[in-house]
């Protein structure tokens, strides 16, 4: 009023500037005494916050190490302290297929769609939709601004978060995502165009409904995607949940005792199960990941994925297998039968190899096991000439002929690393033969890909050889492609295993590989024999028929044009 009198009595006089004057002076007091009020406001809900927090902790007071002076809630400090040294440590988790200690910016993005139902989500994006269409942008601001400014803050600041754990951790935002989600049958718009939202409203929420009795009783299972555990695990899904599930298997299968693997400290004996434990736990019984002993298993989710395990692959072997059981879709049940005990193990080398041979013992729990070392891109090695035995190999190269797939390890970033392979029996050749060269070797006989081929193609020879003995001198295995004059036209020379991995006994595979070049056409003869590499002197060789030879000739090829 002081302000206004000012400006209708400008120019008046004296007494007409003094209203104006006193006017601007109550302008003046007005805007400090605004302010203070909002800041009294906040004080006082600060303070109703700090007291309600500090009675939580019984209005507790007391020092804390390295604190100078007693601290009201001091409890609170100390929890908060520790979770800063845990954020800085980081923590075990698994996302899509990988491992890490320090998480992902993305983790939790991805864990609020796999795991906020889809109606929910449906109803949330057609509500944020709604707002700008029916009350323009500067509306929504003003009204629901307030409202998303927390879910925004938290949700950036899950981006910096290096302990991905669980989707517990997004709990704060559901409030606001379901009041906002609530806004879908708001009034103040066409009717029709509200009947619509309102039909969307309740399919969704039907949806909702029987997606919930759909898993229950196993609520914290609860995935938008099958197979929930392959995307997240730990307390997204599997918080050892399932003991009264496993016992109630048990009791119906018959089945007293249980090989039982998870990172829950819950103790099963407490349900009446009896079990041995695995790793991770402490009281873990010998455990040998490459060769399971046989037995019933149950495997949590968790340690299924490598989270908590002395390695990524610590149950590589039963992820490459299908369960007999799934219980509450977060405990797997296996069921190992006996079978024979393995005599050996061969590892890939080249370039160097997939595992050391002390790596794969400790895996297979064999100490004593032979492991050979071998160039599996041109020979396969049977030790002692007998199976059965484990081939591990790089994932890229395929398996000899009948064996079968044990396990698929991965590294932690979930790039393949290697696989294993059970052979029960040693391979034999499809041409077999039995001539014994002036040497530590004996010719068993080939195994050939085909007779006709054209240029451009390869032709793959695959030779068989039992060792007698470890030889002293360095050696090569021959393999040439002649044409009709004898006059080699290609060339497979080789040794995929070295000599000092040799015993008597030992069923050598040798593969030599003759690509065919363009005006290569007729008949060709394949010769195999054997070289000393110093001398490059031929061993000799009486053949089936008496005579005496420094090489052996196989059944003919035909190169058509």
């Amino acid at each position: 009023a002081g302000q206004e009198q000012g400006y209708e009595h400008a120019g008046q006089g004296h007494a007409g500037q003094g209203q104006a004057g006193q006017g601007q002076a109550g302008q003046g007091q007005a805007l400090p005494l605004r302010w203070r009020w909002r800041v009294l406001h906040a004080a006082g809900a600060a303070l109703a916050a700090a007291l309600t927090l500090w009675a939580i902790y019984g209005f507790e007071v007391r020092r804390l190490p390295g604190m100078p002076l007693p601290l009201p809630a001091a409890t609170h400090v100390a929890i908060y302290r520790s979770l800063q040294e845990h954020y800085t440590l980081g923590h075990p988790a698994f996302l899509l297929g990988q491992n890490r200690d320090r998480g992902w910016w993305y983790y939790f993005p991805v864990a609020f769609v796999l795991k906020t139902p889809l109606p929910t989500l449906i109803l949330l994006i057609a509500s944020l939709g709604g707002y700008t269409r029916i009350q323009g942008y500067r509306d929504t601001l003003r009204c629901w601004g307030p409202l998303v400014l927390f879910p925004i803050f938290y949700t950036i600041s899950s981006f910096f978060s290096s302990v991905n754990i669980g989707y517990r951790h997004l709990l704060p935002l559901l409030p606001f995502v379901f009041v906002i989600s609530s806004r879908i049958t708001g009034h103040g718009t066409r009717n029709t165009w509200r009947v619509a939202r309102i039909a969307c409203c309740v399919i969704c929420l039907a949806w909702l409904v029987l997606g919930t009795l759909r898993i229950s009783p196993h609520y914290l299972a609860y995935f938008n995607v099958p197979d929930g555990y392959r995307y997240l695990v730990d307390s997204n899904l599997d918080w050892g949940q399932n003991l009264w599930q496993l016992r109630e298997w048990m009791e119906h299968s018959g089945v007293e005792r249980v090989y039982y693997a998870h990172f829950s400290p819950a103790r099963p004996e407490v349900y009446g199960i009896q079990v041995d434990m695995l790793p991770p736990s402490p009281r873990a019984v010998p455990f040998a990941p490459l060769d399971p002993a046989p037995g019933v298993y149950a495997i949590g989710a968790t340690v299924l994925q490598g989270v908590y395990t002395p390695d990524v692959n610590t149950y590589a072997w039963f992820r490459a297998r299908e369960p007999v059981a799934r219980l509450g879709h977060a405990l797997f049940i296996y069921r190992i039968e006996p079978r024979p005990a393995l005599r050996w193990a061969a590892v890939c080398a080249t370039p160097a190899p997939t595992l050391s041979p002390e790596t794969v013992q400790a895996g297979l729990g064999r100490p004593d096991l032979r492991v050979v070392l071998f160039d599996c891109t041109q020979a396969w090695i049977y030790p002692g000439g007998e199976g059965p035995g484990l081939f591990v190999l790089p994932p890229d190269i395929a398996p000899p002929p009948g064996a079968r797939l044990e396990a698929r390890a991965r590294h932690a970033d979930g790039t393949p690393f290697y696989n294993t392979h059970r052979v029960e029996a040693v391979l034999v050749a499809e041409h077999p033969v039995d001539i014994a060269f002036n040497g530590p070797l004996d010719f068993l006989g080939y195994r050939l890909d085909g007779h006709r081929y054209r240029p451009g193609d390869t032709i793959e020879l695959w030779t068989f050889w039992r060792i007698r003995e470890a030889p002293a001198r360095l050696l090569s295995l021959m393999a040439h492609l002649v044409d009709a004059g004898g006059i080699p036209v290609a060339v497979g020379d080789g040794l995929g295993v070295p000599i000092e991995q040799w015993r008597a006994g030992d069923i050598m595979v040798q593969c030599s590989r003759f690509p065919i070049a363009e005006g290569m056409a007729g008949a060709y003869h394949l010769h195999v024999g054997v070289y000393w590499l110093d001398t490059m002197e031929r061993w000799s060789v009486r053949l089936p028929d008496g005579t005496a030879g420094d090489h052996i000739a196989l059944a003919p090829v035909e190169i058509e044009w």
